[in-house]
């Protein structure tokens, strides 16, 4: 094989990997979990639009960077480990990404422009890295309403639990998208699949 293919291919193995990679979330009517590469395709499209909307003093470029890169830490599960998972869970999520840092960091020393980015996403070292945040907590409250809630429903998160959590992604959030997550936040709300009726 030509010497010149090899980095183009450990970047192509990347992306399969990610692809292998299932989140809880499945594609609205079908049974297909959506995988890490349809995700931040959403995730930077998304991030795209909602910087357009806010036009925040930020980089666009590096909140695209951010927006592709920002799961790729994920790259060999099966299934991405759940927001409301418990304790140990994330605990053991975050050490394993943790050397998965360390592997894609020592992996892709030809290409700093990524490892500079998954490095700053996982500081959380700018406002673009916390824009990139808050739009991933959004996209799971968009993507669950428009299939009805089911991966919440099926893993079991009554209604008190997610208003908990998003009051804490809210609190967390970006400030140039506090306005766009609280809209999106309370409508999710209204539809919410255990909601308290009155």
């Amino acid at each position: 094989m030509p010497r010149e293919i090899v980095p183009f291919e450990k970047l192509q193995q990347l992306v399969l990997d990610l692809a292998k990679v299932r989140r809880n979330h499945r594609m609205p009517g079908d049974e297909r979990r959506e995988n890490v590469v349809e995700h931040s395709f959403a995730i930077a499209m998304l991030s795209w639009k909602m910087f357009e909307m806010t036009k925040p003093p930020l980089s666009l470029e590096k909140v695209l960077k951010y927006a592709l890169i920002h799961d790729s830490l994920e790259r060999g599960m099966e299934y991405d480990v759940n927001t409301y998972a418990g304790d140990a869970e994330r605990k053991a999520k975050k050490e394993r990404e943790s050397k998965e840092l360390e592997s894609l960091n020592g992996e892709f020393l030809d290409f700093a422009g990524f490892t500079s980015s998954l490095n700053g996403y996982e500081e959380r070292k700018d406002e673009e890295a916390l824009f990139v945040w808050s739009v991933d907590k959004l996209q799971a409250k968009i993507l669950g309403g428009m299939d009805a809630w089911r991966p919440y429903r099926l893993y079991g998160v009554g209604y008190g639990d997610f208003c908990r959590k998003g009051e804490e992604q809210l609190e967390k959030c970006s400030p140039y998208l506090k306005e766009i997550f609280r809209g999106v936040f309370e409508e999710s709300k209204k539809t919410y699949y255990d909601r308290p009726k009155n």
